[in-house]
């Protein structure tokens, strides 16, 4: 049998670099090593919640939840994160798309005796939504799912984080996915 744990709240957010495979591999792996090196610094301002980080090649998927509790703190702090680092990269470095997600129930897999021996990932709805949601982002713009929108309000941090509620995303297999786009201060349709 596969080891697992569970995981009772994740939030997640998923970084992209746009337009990542029309480079040259030279500048492929200057994006990279920029946006890795950005990210690095990032994290630093979350290391007390114990966040996971796993590369998609082209981007990061970046967790908490799995070693910290999900209170309004942590919550505030991860939007601020996200946008923080995604306004970063725009301004000087890859321009990215970034999605967020919230859930409960997800897993975390161990692995065993596999190419995955000593690793982990996560495996459930928040990063697969996450990762649907970031097929609509336009360079740029960050958007959250509604489940993200109702922990915010939940947390009583709705006014923080200026919002604009979409029209309902229907992805390729159907879903109807409810998200609101993040609007910068002194940003322009949601762009940053």
């Amino acid at each position: 049998m596969t080891p697992f744990t569970q995981i009772d709240r994740s939030l997640v957010a998923i970084f992209d670099i746009e337009d990542f495979s029309e480079h040259s591999p030279e500048k492929m792996a200057q994006l990279v090593h920029s946006f890795l090196d950005s990210l690095s610094n990032h994290l630093q301002t979350l290391s007390d919640l114990h966040p996971d980080s796993f590369s998609t090649g082209d981007g990061a998927i970046v967790s908490i939840g799995r070693l910290c509790q999900l209170d309004a703190s942590s919550t505030r702090r991860f939007l601020q994160f996200a946008i923080e680092f995604s306004a970063s990269l725009c301004r000087g470095g890859p321009i990215v798309r970034t999605a967020l997600n919230y859930s409960e129930g997800d897993r975390i897999v161990f692995g065993t005796d596999n190419a995955l021996a000593g690793q982990y990932i996560q495996v459930g709805e928040t990063i697969n939504v996450a990762a649907r949601v970031l097929t609509f982002c336009e360079p740029r713009e960050i958007i959250v799912t509604a489940t993200v929108h109702k922990l915010l309000r939940n947390h009583e941090l709705e006014d923080q984080f200026p919002l604009h509620h979409n029209e309902p995303l229907v992805t390729k297999h159907g879903q109807r996915l409810d998200t609101y786009t993040f609007i910068p201060p002194n940003g322009i349709n949601g762009v940053l």
